[in-house]
């Protein structure tokens, strides 16, 4: 029964404090006018999408970045 009760506190403990990892990056953000395609990122859970790209010539969508939490 300890053992129980010590490994659901080592679960709470880890969800509650840090076993969060950096999510999966984003999908890459739309083309500008003109522009080539931004670097496909995965996309996946709380992955940050990347910035459109400008309305100028050859503007360029940005990829997602890997921030976020699990």
């Amino acid at each position: 029964m300890k053992k129980l009760t010590i490994g659901l506190l080592l679960i709470m403990l880890c969800v509650g404090i840090g076993c969060s990892k950096t999510g999966p990056v984003g999908p890459s953000g739309k083309d500008g006018i003109n522009g080539t395609s931004g670097a496909d990122g995965t996309d996946g859970v709380n992955g940050i999408n990347g910035k459109d790209g400008s309305t100028i010539l050859s503007g360029k969508g940005q990829p997602g970045t890997t921030v976020g939490k699990t």
